[in-house]
């Protein structure tokens, strides 16, 4: 309850056409503010448990706050606050008026509890010390019944499918008043909210107490903190938790602990700078010149509340009824790192008789596909310690049979259409001809006939020049440091580069889903300014490392092949 304090390697490949014509793309350039909507819930007069006068402090500063912030803020009523039935009720009518991918902020402060791996909001009648009995068994009823889980709260949101959820719980995790089984008593700290949709802000660990304040005039500790740090320009509004989070660790000496929950799924600017706002319309733009639909769901999805977010959606709309765009390039980016281990196939633009018999991850045996097979935009390795693109994914970019096997006399299997992918498991030369051997998703084999290596035997020549693109910390919309790269493309000559290689890491402080997906939109923004240097998207790869990889953090390493005979 509370107490009163005394006084977590991909490859990806660029795409060879832009994604929209200079006079399409005034179209989806258009701004439109997602709504913002928030339920404030503090409960600071109960029947049965300790008065406490900081949460109806609360409740008033974070309503100014939010509004200050452009949400639309909804106060729990009084009736509503009596009851579990009356709060459930009440939090159903305030999501009725969430629409599909608004931005719901949902805080509550007042007493709670932590019981069988769920988290717990106390309404102000109940008696948990002394609950009521069922009817006919005289068994008490089920605490479960009586108070309010916040996986309730989880659930709402994912019915409505909001853009972006925070939930902030200003209360107390320990153990609750009533009786517990010997089981419930036994049972280990389990937090079921890991895997939730939500980004979730617990102002104090499981198992443990957060302070309130006896003085009417001052916030709860965390929520105290919480509101110091919320409206930082340009911040995400986890790093208002972040903050909070060390305040209170000081200023309790240890005592309470904040916690976070959930999935960091999209970043939240609550009072977005200018610096972030012009950041938000580059990357956009830059998925509108050199990306894809996947690029623009991962936009959609990791900036919920940008104002280019109906834009995108419009495109996303639009393109249905058009071909599907597909990430493609005719160069493998570890043929421009390492030209050397291509040799044979740079040289003969042939594959090898059994590329599987070679000893090398099929990664390091073809240079570059063209024609109407090429790499797949975004390959994935075995695992953390994998070889890169160990099983490379083809796509197809126009209509082609596949076979039984490596022979035209073969029998004729699927189809496959412009933008299917498959898995490779081997490169063949049976005769005259270039077979990819690979596999779909259900396992079932193909053979692709006609598979063409295109001329890059200046690769095998060229001298290399690296030069980092830089972000000043892992927030997605981090603006990225061109100079360095400008400057280089300058003293080459965009007429004598003929391969580049786009190597980057995803951060390691955050989600593993968001960290690949905000290095593929960096990719992206990296492309997109390569382009507007003046380098073919068909000559530009990029890199996703997983595990340790060789780069160092928040830093794009730019690797340029440039014609032996550039000055």
């Amino acid at each position: 309850m509370r107490y009163f304090a005394k006084s977590a390697v991909l490859i990806v490949f660029a795409c060879l056409s832009a994604v929209c014509s200079a006079e399409d793309i005034p179209n989806y350039v258009f701004e439109q503010p997602v709504p913002r909507k928030a339920y404030v819930l503090s409960i600071s007069d109960y029947e049965h448990e300790d008065k406490l006068p900081s949460s109806a402090k609360d409740e008033a500063t974070v309503k100014a706050k939010l509004e200050a912030l452009k949400f639309n803020v909804i106060l729990a009523s009084d009736e509503a606050k009596k009851t579990a039935e009356g709060l459930r009720s009440d939090l159903k009518f305030f999501f009725s008026s969430v629409k599909r991918g608004d931005i719901v902020l949902v805080y509550y402060s007042g007493h709670g509890f932590w019981f069988r791996g769920r988290n717990f909001i106390v309404p102000s009648t109940v008696d948990n010390a002394n609950p009521p009995k069922q009817p006919g068994s005289g068994d008490p009823v089920d605490p479960e019944d009586l108070n309010v889980s916040v996986s309730e709260i989880v659930s709402l949101v994912d019915h409505v499918g909001a853009g972006q959820a925070t939930i902030v719980v200003d209360a107390c995790r320990d153990a609750p008043k009533f009786p517990m089984s010997k089981a419930d008593a036994l049972q280990k700290k389990v937090d079921l909210l890991q895997g939730a949709s939500s980004l979730l802000f617990f102002a104090a660990q499981e198992g443990y107490s957060s302070e309130g304040s006896t003085d009417p005039n001052q916030n709860s500790k965390y929520t105290g903190y919480w509101l110091k740090y919320v409206d930082q320009p340009g911040k995400p509004i986890i790093d208002a938790h972040r903050q909070a989070t060390i305040a209170v660790q000081m200023a309790t000496q240890g005592h309470q602990i904040p916690e976070l929950g959930g999935v960091y799924s999209g970043a939240l600017y609550p009072a977005p700078s200018q610096e972030i706002l012009d950041e938000e319309k580059a990357s956009w733009l830059a998925i509108l010149t050199a990306g894809t639909e996947g690029d623009a769901n991962f936009y959609v999805r990791l900036l919920p509340g940008s104002r280019f977010v109906a834009a995108a959606r419009k495109w996303l709309a639009d393109r249905q009824s058009q071909p599907r765009k597909t990430t493609t390039s005719q160069v493998n980016p570890l043929a421009v790192e390492n030209a050397g281990q291509f040799s044979t196939v740079l040289s003969t633009r042939t594959f090898p008789t059994d590329a599987n018999k070679l000893g090398a991850t099929l990664s390091m045996v073809v240079p570059g596909l063209s024609g109407n097979l090429e790499f797949s935009g975004t390959q994935r390795s075995d695992g953390e310690n994998a070889a890169p693109q160990s099983k490379p994914y083809i796509t197809a970019r126009a209509t082609i049979d596949t076979f039984d096997r490596p022979s035209v006399t073969g029998s004729k299997l699927s189809t496959l259409n412009k933008g299917d992918s498959f898995t490779v498991s081997n490169f063949l030369r049976v005769g005259q001809k270039n077979w990819i051997e690979g596999s779909f998703q259900d396992g079932k084999k193909i053979y692709v006939p006609d598979a063409t290596v295109p001329d890059l035997r200046n690769l095998a020549t060229a001298k290399l020049r690296v030069s980092d693109v830089t972000f000043g910390s892992s927030d997605i919309l981090s603006p990225p440091n061109f100079s360095s790269l400008a400057k280089t493309i300058e003293e080459i000559g965009v007429k004598n580069v003929v391969g580049v290689s786009i190597r980057i890491r995803p951060p390691t402080n955050v989600d593993k889903s968001y960290g690949a997906q905000s290095s593929q939109l960096r990719l992206t923004r990296i492309r997109s300014e390569l382009s507007r240097l003046g380098i073919s998207n068909a000559l530009i790869g990029g890199i996703i490392e997983q595990g340790e990889g060789t780069t160092v953090a928040n830093t794009a390493r730019v690797t340029i092949a440039v014609n032996q005979e550039a000055k």
